[in-house]
């Protein structure tokens, strides 16, 4: 009997935990993730085009939130650096909740099941985010 396969899709948080959940899921079921970093929610909207493929997901877990609240500044050679002070939100709350409302319909479609994390817990004192004391 051929073994559900499972997607893992989102920034960078889903590469580090490709491999704990491959191990977990071994013999149960066949876990691939994209090839890319999908970044915030939208580079992840402009890439849905590429993902999911044609494969019969049986789950599809997404996760977007860490790109989306950084504050970064530009500089002049089209670089960024991270600065809560200074720079603007990489995507606005508003954006954010539209790409969220947009991947959630579009991974709908597929018929496969599928899990949304948010966001992950980042360090404190990271200097491109702000975090709440409560």
């Amino acid at each position: 009997m051929a073994l559900p396969d499972v997607l893992l899709i989102g920034d960078s948080i889903s590469g580090g935990y490709m491999k704990p959940v491959t191990a977990a899921l071994q013999g149960k079921a066949n876990v691939a993730r994209s090839e890319v970093n999908f970044g915030n929610t939208e580079r992840g909207v402009s890439r849905l085009d590429k993902w999911p493929d044609d494969t019969d997901w049986a789950v599809i877990h997404f996760n977007f939130g860490l790109h989306d609240l950084c504050y970064r500044r530009e500089f002049p050679d089209a670089s960024d650096v991270r600065d809560k002070v200074n720079g603007k939100q990489t995507v606005p709350p508003v954006t954010d909740r539209q790409n969220l409302t947009t991947l959630v319909e579009r991974l709908e479609a597929t018929g496969a099941q599928f899990i949304l994390t948010t966001t992950t817990v980042g360090p404190r004192g990271e200097e491109g985010r702000l975090w709440s004391t409560t």
